[in-house]
């Protein structure tokens, strides 16, 4: 999660990963909160993990597409994938 806790991104990740959870899509799911950056930390992150779909990043649109319009280093190109469930 690329924002502080208790803002509504953050409340909309943790009522997912309960529905998630309880529909038996795994074991357990941790939230992570890396705010900075308007989620490009967290994107770095994500970026940086194994690429065996066990992380997963629940981002708005401007992390993705405006972003790095905005910030040298964004783990997402200007060109980056639409959408806003990254798995990686």
């Amino acid at each position: 999660m690329g924002f502080p806790a208790g803002q509504a991104t953050d409340t909309v990740a943790r009522i997912w990963t309960e529905l998630m959870a309880a529909a038996g899509a795994a074991d357990s799911y941790i939230m992570e909160n890396r705010p900075g950056q308007g989620g490009s930390i967290a994107l770095t992150q994500l970026a940086r993990a194994p690429a065996d779909g066990s992380v997963m990043m629940l981002a708005h649109m401007s992390a993705l597409c405006t972003n790095p319009h905005f910030y040298r280093n964004t783990p997402v190109g200007a060109s980056g994938p639409p959408g806003c469930l990254l798995r990686r």
